[in-house]
């Protein structure tokens, strides 16, 4: 299934194939940060964020449009460690820390 939509301005166009894995975003150079920002907070939470620069570079289109790739995201977060003053206690991932730390107990993740 193939979806795209166009901010207000016209000026960005998000694609996506969900058939193909084909998310990107087209910008014409007189688009507004702003509205940009607030369509990738948007897609972010919908699942998807931008590819990295070594994973696949933005394209300059013959229209000068920038083409932006996104990716879905993976929800597999890391195993994290938990540090209580200064000693490691356990590996642990971070939904376990939400779930097993007392709010008064000083911790961090690292």
């Amino acid at each position: 299934m193939t979806t795209t939509t166009t901010t207000a301005d016209g000026l960005i166009t998000f694609y996506a194939d969900s058939s193909e894995c084909d998310f990107h975003i087209d910008a014409l150079p007189e688009y507004s940060p702003r509205i940009m920002r607030a369509l990738l907070e948007i897609l972010r939470r919908l699942g998807l964020e931008l590819m990295d620069d070594d994973e696949c570079e933005p394209e300059i289109l013959p229209n000068g449009a920038v083409r932006l790739y996104l990716t879905p995201i993976i929800h597999n977060p890391p195993h994290k460690e938990l540090i209580l003053k200064g000693r490691i206690l356990l590996p642990i991932t971070l939904p376990d820390l939400v779930e097993r730390i007392p709010a008064t107990l000083e911790v961090a993740a690292c």
